[in-house]
């Protein structure tokens, strides 16, 4: 069995594959990512009878605190050589829309017009951080139906539907421990555990851009 887990957003999501059905687990609190993680995952192990043989981690983007959670109790289980484990992105594991077969772009407000995005189906696109200018101007020229995925992106739909000729609908979406599984299950996983961040954490920006001036002098 597979173990997925996600604390990237406000909701901390554990689920199980069984090679045929996902059972899934959620709380919606907020602040509690820290404590609730691991009795979630002691209450699907007891579900799976202890037949887990990998677990899969949404490693970001997503906030310093959520992403931090999620990844380290990953690496606990790596460390004590327990399961294998893998690494997806959020926005992957936040991209799912049954029946669509035009471009799902899942976007994350990254703040000042920015968003962490990528594509997928009927347009690749990397996951990058950049303007939502960017995306708009990638898929102008597109006949393929957009579907813009994420959580209170209202504004960014608007912008959307104001520059794309072709339709756009908006779908609130998030990542989830079921979506992490299943972009694990398509091949799109990583066995990088480093987190990705919404913002850089203030002393790490400082330092790269420290290392950054030596390399130049």
């Amino acid at each position: 069995m597979i173990l997925g887990i996600d604390t990237s957003t406000s909701i901390c999501s554990v689920a199980l594959w069984d090679g045929e059905h996902f059972t899934e687990w959620e709380d919606k609190n907020p602040t509690g990512h820290s404590s609730i993680l691991m009795p979630m995952i002691k209450t699907a192990f007891d579900a799976a009878g202890g037949d887990i043989d990998s677990l899969v981690v949404s490693r970001g983007p997503g906030s310093f605190t959520g992403v931090r959670i999620g990844v380290s109790t990953a690496l606990g289980f790596a460390f004590a050589g327990k399961l294998k484990v893998y690494a997806v992105s959020s926005l992957k594991a936040r991209s799912w829309l049954e029946g669509f077969e035009g471009i799902r772009l899942p976007i994350i407000d990254a703040r000042r017009e920015r968003v962490y995005g990528a594509c997928y189906g009927a347009f690749i696109h990397e996951e990058i951080n950049a303007p939502f200018a960017y995306f708009l101007d990638l898929l102008k020229d597109s006949q393929e139906p957009v579907a813009l995925l994420g959580e209170s992106i209202d504004h960014f739909y608007g912008m959307a539907t104001s520059t794309l000729k072709q339709e756009v609908i908006l779908e609130e979406t998030r990542a989830s421990a079921r979506g992490a599984i299943r972009a694990f299950l398509e091949g799109d996983y990583s066995t990088d555990l480093r987190p990705v961040y919404l913002r850089e954490v203030e002393a790490v920006r400082r330092r790269r851009e420290m290392e950054d001036a030596d390399s130049r002098d």
